[in-house]
């Protein structure tokens, strides 16, 4: 797996997994298995976008690069997180970031991903802006496991609140 690799991924066409990737939990498995399978189909190459400085406190990079590596990510893709980029209107992300730094033809995404500055955007203005450089969309559905007798929606922060009691 290629890591760090903003200014190589031109040659091909991607496949990109983003999210806040905090950990590597359940759902965000789900998000990366639907990323790798859709590049195997269409013989692009798997993408993980992650942003350095982003508060990933459910593992560290090291962990993370060898768990996406045994997934089966060809390539994962680091950003650094600066005023500028936090600036980034959505548009412009859709545009420098996925479109002409990533080569992006499909992006996959998870149901409430947000993105964009102040996360302003959202899963519908993602599905617009890709629409304008013929980028797919995917959306993975939320992922529940049962905790105590009821289905609860696994994320970072459930996680987090269940660690600390």
């Amino acid at each position: 797996m290629q890591t760090n690799v903003l200014n190589t991924v031109k040659n091909t066409k991607t496949v990109v997994a983003l999210g806040k990737f905090d950990g590597l939990h359940i759902a965000h498995r789900a998000l990366v298995q639907k990323c790798v399978q859709i590049a195997q189909n269409k013989n692009f190459d798997s993408c993980v976008y992650l942003i350095t400085g982003a508060n990933r406190t459910l593992c560290d990079n090291e962990y993370m690069h060898r768990l996406l590596k045994k997934m089966g990510v060809s390539k994962m893709c680091e950003d650094v997180m600066t005023p500028e980029y936090m600036a980034m209107t959505p548009q412009q992300f859709v545009s420098e970031i996925l479109f002409k730094t990533l080569n992006c033809a499909h992006v996959v995404v998870g149901y409430n991903y947000r993105f964009g500055k102040a996360r302003i955007g959202d899963v519908n203005i993602l599905k617009q802006e890709c629409a304008k450089f013929g980028i797919c969309v995917s959306v993975v559905k939320c992922v529940y496991m049962s905790i105590d007798g009821k289905d609860v929606e696994v994320s970072s922060t459930v996680i987090k609140e269940y660690l600390n009691g």
